[in-house]
């Protein structure tokens, strides 16, 4: 059996992903947020702010953001990202926002590019057009220049990677106002301790704007500390003027307001040591693939990030931590249908359950669902009238055929791993949640940890997919072709944030087998 030890620059890329999604939709580069809308102040909302980026209390980077007028008067937001990590390089990621001069001051332009040591990985731009030839020239002028109130606008976007490009279309409202809704409800409202807002960011993954409820945790003289629900545990501390002083996330990440560029940053963190993205363990456990269930004595860090899911159980017996991993049956081949299963499960009947459903079967950035290459697979694939059990069956037989596994330095784009018909065990698992979500199938990909006896007995960082088949979420490997995963995986949380809590515990995690499960026989 091959196994997958998933490289550092997939976890860079996660890093990435985390660190954009908590920047996004927050105010580091905006002052007085009513004199932008209102049009009054408009000289004042120029300026530029560095801050220090720290992981896990050590230096790996910096935050710059701008906002200025441009020559046509219109309202324009930069920000850069830098950061740098032991055994992955330097990751740069840039945006930037334009929206018109005129109310409503509509969103007109946007870009959005990530950079892995100079090497550009994915750009993305928008641009705002008119979508209906008919419209009168002067409503069209109007429109242009954001003087109309339409509920929506009309965009092009651009997505490319791997010196190819793809384009979309998309059609919402995002204006001025909308992306400094939390300063102007700051500033005209003032509201105290425990009250909500609920306010639109753009995702540039998701390709359209999304929604965010921020909490007013404290509200004195010196300003305001607040949180969002994006992701994870975070704190902003905000000055009299909001802008941001510190932010926090889990105790991982910490941002600081600086005057100047902050000086050479030399990374030191644990976090992507290669060498420390395993727990060991003190005797081979044999071929994992005959494994059926785990009791593993775990300490209280391990017991603090891992989560329960249908595959695993944390408990406690006498004070001491357990985790509990078991196979999971595969449903019934006379199971129902996708579309059966959201009308009949009882969990699809909950809207948060329809809500994870539909979000397990989205297009983005990183599962380009109806991306040409996909649609060439796709096309020698023969499942129609298929049961989802049995599609799965071939989508996963046909990614452990068709990728052939190797470790790469920087990260790939799926786009990348299809031409080049290679990849780690991620590519493996985005291959399939792209084309399980292509053909209907809710799929997610999961990151956790999964026994290899070498190059020494121990669980090791590795990637893999949960399919819902029967309205339930069902385990499988596309890199070791396992319909059905043995007890060995380990999953971390879904949740990219908790993700990254795991990632850096690993080197602390400490694991001490208990019994074994094997063919139905407790081995010992």
């Amino acid at each position: 059996m091959q196994y997958a030890i998933k490289p550092v620059s997939t976890i860079k890329s996660l890093l990435a992903g985390c660190i954009t999604l908590v920047l996004l939709g927050t105010v580091f580069f905006l002052p007085d947020s009513r004199a932008v809308i209102l049009g009054t102040l408009l000289d004042q909302i120029r300026g530029e702010h560095w801050y220090r980026l720290e992981l896990s209390s050590q230096l790996i980077g910096q935050y710059y953001s701008k906002t200025w007028i441009n020559t046509n008067n219109q309202i324009v937001f930069t920000s850069t990202l830098t950061f740098t990590l032991p055994s992955a390089g330097t990751t740069q990621i840039n945006e930037s926002l334009t929206f018109s001069a005129h109310k409503p001051h509509v969103l007109l332009t946007g870009n959005y590019s990530e950079h892995s040591d100079n090497k550009l990985f994915r750009e993305i731009s928008l641009q705002q057009y008119n979508s209906d030839p008919s419209e009168p020239q002067n409503k069209r002028h109007l429109r242009s220049t954001g003087q109309t109130h339409s509920t929506q606008q009309s965009y092009n976007f651009v997505i490319t990677s791997d010196q190819q490009s793809q384009k979309r279309q998309q059609r919402f409202t995002y204006t001025l106002e909308d992306h400094l809704g939390l300063e102007l409800w700051l500033k005209q409202q003032q509201p105290k301790p425990k009250a909500t807002l609920s306010t639109q960011y753009f995702d540039f993954n998701k390709l359209q704007p999304k929604s965010t409820t921020w909490h007013v945790i404290s509200n004195k003289s010196s300003g305001y500390i607040i949180s969002n629900d994006i992701t994870g545990d975070n704190l902003y501390v905000l000055d009299k003027k909001f802008l941001p002083i510190s932010f926090s996330l889990d105790s991982l990440f910490k941002l600081y307001r600086i005057t100047r560029e902050p000086t050479q940053i030399t990374a030191k963190t644990h976090l992507l040591h290669t060498s420390n993205l395993h727990v060991p363990v003190t005797h081979a456990l044999g071929d994992p693939t005959t494994i059926s269930s785990l009791r593993i004595e775990i300490d209280a860090i391990s017991a603090n990030v891992l989560k329960n899911n249908p595959s695993q159980t944390i408990y406690q017996n006498q004070g001491v931590h357990i985790l509990k991993t078991q196979q999971r049956e595969l449903p019934p081949s006379t199971a129902p249908t996708r579309s059966e299963s959201l009308l009949n499960s009882q969990a699809a009947k909950h809207p948060s359950a329809v809500d994870t459903r539909l979000e397990m079967l989205a297009e983005s950035t990183l599962y380009p669902i109806n991306h040409p290459q996909i649609n060439k697979l796709a096309s020698t694939l023969s499942l129609a009238n298929k049961s989802d059990k049995a599609k799965l069956q071939a989508l996963l037989k046909f990614v452990n055929t068709y990728l052939e596994y190797k470790e790469t330095k920087y990260p790939l784009t799926l786009i990348k791993a299809i031409q080049s018909q290679s990849g780690d065990c991620t590519e493996f698992a985005d291959l399939l949640t792209t084309l399980a979500r292509h053909f209907g199938l809710p799929a997610r990909s999961i990151t956790g940890l999964a026994y290899s006896d070498t190059p020494t007995p121990g669980f090791y960082v590795h990637a893999w997919n949960q399919i819902m088949i029967g309205g339930h979420w069902q385990s499988v490997d596309p890199t070791w072709n396992e319909m059905q995963i043995d007890a060995t995986h380990i999953a971390f949380p879904t949740n990219s944030i908790d993700q990254l809590k795991a990632f850096a515990t690993i080197p602390f995690m400490r694991f001490n087998i208990k019994n074994i499960i094997r063919s139905g026989t407790d081995n010992f």
